[in-house]
C-alpha cells in the first residue's frame, strides 16, 4: 500500500478502465487488476477492476507514475491508447488526467505432458517458451514445472514463434534438453503437446588433463556438469598420466573443472578447464586449466534521473548461463564472478530505462551483446530513458481509406515489435528506443510470419527505413500489402 504520508499529500486522482477482448468479443474486464509504480519501477498501490472494469486510485501525490493492468491467461494489447503493457502519467497536485484505459487479450496457451524414453511422465522437468519476435511490451519468456504426471500448461502467451526448451526433472540425471519451435497465433490452445526426455544414446567421454597436479602424491578428480540440469554433477578420477574416462554420459555441452588434493597436507587446488562438448567424438579429448572471466562494470545514466534500484543481468549466448548482480553505490558499481568466456547479451533492470550502449570486452553483434574474454573484463553500460514515439495509420492499399485490424511491425537491431491496428486504422508504438528501424503494414499476416524475410518484400508492402532520434514523435501513414 501506499505509505500515508504520501497518500495524504495530495488529493490527485488516476482512474479509467480494464477491458477483455477475444478475438472479435468484448468485455469490461471485471476483477482485473490494476498498479500504479513509481517512475522508477517501484509497486505503490494495487486495485481490482470492479463489475464494469472501472478502476480508480485516490490521494495520489504529484509526480511522474506508470499504471499497469493484468489478469491470468491475458496480455497488454493497449495501455492509455498506446501499444504497451504499461502507460506512463504525470500528475500535478489535485490533478485528474483523462482517463488511462487498458485493452487485454486472450493470450495463447502451451500445455501437454513430458515424458521419458519408456513414455513415462517425468515431474520437474522446466518447460520454458521463449517468444523471439518480442515487442516492446509484456514478457518475453514464460515457463512452467511439470506435476507428477509429467503435465505442464502455460497461459497468456503474446502471439509469436517461440523456442520451447525442456530441461530435465527429478530422475533425469544429465539429460540432454529437448528443444523445439513453435508458432503461435493469438488465442491458440496448444494442448496436446508431448515432449520425450532421455531418448538420445549414453557417449563415451575420455581424454587427458594437463597443467593439473596428479602422480602417486595427489588425489586428483575431474568434475563435469551440465548447462542443461546445473544441479546435477559427474566425477571420474585423474590417474597418474593426467588420464580420466566417463563410460556413460549424454551428449551435451557441459562445464569441467579438475580439482588436486595432496595426499599428506591435504592442500586442495580447484582449476577451471573450461565448457566442453560430449558428442560422438568425444575421446582423447586434450582438456589444460583456462582462466574465468569476470565482470567489474558501472552504469552511466545519458538520460533521466537514476532509478532507486536498479540490477544488471548478462545471459549467455551459448547457453552458458545467466548471472546477475545489484548495482551498489553512489557510482552505480556491480561485479560479477566466475563466469565461462563466451558472448552475453546484456539485460538491466531499471524502470523505464534501457541500455543504449556496453562498452568494453569484446564486442557482439548488437548494443547490448559483447563477448567475454578470460581474466578482467571493464564494462560501462549506458543507460537512457530518451523513448520516442511512432503512430499513424493504417490505410487500404487500393481505396486508401483507413484499415482496421491490419499488422503493423517495427523492426530494428534491438528486436521486431508488433502490433494490430485499432477499428479506426490507427497503431502506435510506445517506448521506442532510438535507433535504425523499417516499418510495414499488411493486410493479413501472422505474426510469425513477420519473421520471414520475403514477407517484408511482398508486393504491395510499402516498407519504410525511418531513422529515429531520441525523445521523438513520428507520425506515419502506411498503405497495407496484400
Amino acid at each position: 500500500m501506499l505509505p500515508l504520508a504520501v497518500l495524504r499529500a495530495a488529493n490527485s486522482s488516476v482512474r479509467g478502465t480494464v477491458s477483455e477482448r477475444e478475438r472479435e468479443s468484448a468485455r469490461p474486464a471485471a476483477g482485473a487488476f490494476v498498479s500504479i509504480l513509481s517512475s522508477a519501477g517501484r509497486l505503490l498501490a494495487t486495485t481490482r477492476a470492479d463489475r464494469q472494469g472501472r478502476y480508480r486510485f485516490s490521494q495520489i501525490a504529484a509526480g511522474r507514475y506508470f499504471v499497469t493492468a493484468s489478469r491470468p491467461g491475458y496480455f497488454v494489447n493497449r495501455a492509455g491508447g498506446r501499444a504497451d503493457s504499461r502507460s506512463p502519467t504525470v500528475c500535478s497536485d489535485g490533478c485528474d488526467p483523462a482517463a488511462v484505459d487498458f485493452e487485454l487479450l486472450r493470450g495463447a496457451v502451451l500445455g501437454g505432458v513430458v515424458v521419458d524414453a519408456f513414455g513415462e511422465g517425468v515431474q520437474g522437468a522446466r518447460v520454458t517458451a521463449y517468444r523471439e519476435n518480442k515487442g516492446l511490451s509484456g514478457s518475453t519468456s514464460v515457463d512452467d514445472s511439470t506435476d507428477d504426471r509429467g503435465s505442464f500448461r502455460m497461459a497468456g502467451l503474446q502471439p509469436g514463434r517461440y523456442t520451447v526448451t525442456v530441461r530435465g526433472g527429478a530422475f533425469s540425471i544429465g539429460t540432454k534438453a529437448f528443444r523445439t519451435v513453435l508458432n503461435v497465433s493469438e488465442a491458440e490452445v496448444l494442448d496436446g503437446l508431448r515432449f520425450t526426455l532421455g531418448g538420445e544414446k549414453a557417449v563415451v567421454f575420455s581424454g587427458v588433463v594437463s597443467g593439473v597436479p596428479a602422480g602417486e602424491a595427489y588425489n586428483s578428480i575431474i568434475r563435469i556438469q551440465p548447462f542443461v540440469t546445473r544441479s546435477q554433477l559427474f566425477e571420474a578420477r585423474i590417474d597418474n598420466d593426467g588420464r580420466f574416462e566417463f563410460a556413460s554420459l549424454s551428449e551435451g555441452r557441459y562445464a569441467a573443472t579438475a580439482v588436486a588434493t595432496h595426499k599428506e597436507s591435504f592442500d586442495q587446488n580447484q582449476y577451471f578447464l573450461g565448457a566442453v562438448d560430449v558428442g560422438s567424438e568425444s575421446q582423447d579429448v586434450a582438456l589444460s586449466p583456462v582462466e574465468y572471466a569476470t565482470v567489474v562494470g558501472r552504469v552511466e545514466f545519458a538520460a533521466g534521473s537514476p532509478p532507486e534500484r536498479m540490477s544488471v543481468q548478462m545471459t549467455s549466448s551459448e547457453g552458458l548461463g545467466r548471472h546477475w548482480s545489484q548495482v551498489q553505490g553512489a557510482e552505480r558499481e556491480f561485479e560479477l564472478e566466475e563466469m565461462i568466456p563466451g558472448a552475453y547479451l546484456v539485460e538491466a533492470r531499471a524502470g523505464q530505462f534501457y541500455i543504449r550502449n556496453v562498452d568494453g570486452g569484446g564486442r557482439g553483434g548488437s548494443p547490448t551483446e559483447v563477448t567475454l574474454l578470460p581474466g578482467r573484463n571493464l564494462l560501462t553500460i549506458e543507460a537512457a530513458a530518451d523513448h520516442s514515439r511512432v503512430f499513424g495509420t493504417v490505410r487500404h492499399p487500393d481505396s486508401g481509406g483507413s484499415l482496421a485490424g491490419a499488422r503493423v511491425a517495427l523492426d530494428g537491431e534491438r528486436g521486431t515489435h508488433l502490433v494490430r491496428a485499432d477499428e479506426k486504422g490507427r497503431f502506435e508504438f510506445g517506448m521506442v528506443a532510438p535507433g535504425e528501424y523499417r516499418i510495414c503494414a499488411w493486410t493479413d499476416i501472422a505474426p510469425e510470419a513477420v519473421e520471414d524475410e520475403t514477407n517484408w518484400e511482398r508486393a504491395g508492402c510499402e516498407s519504410r527505413f525511418i531513422p529515429i532520434d531520441p525523445e521523438s514523435e513520428i507520425e506515419i501513414d502506411l498503405r497495407a500489402g496484400q
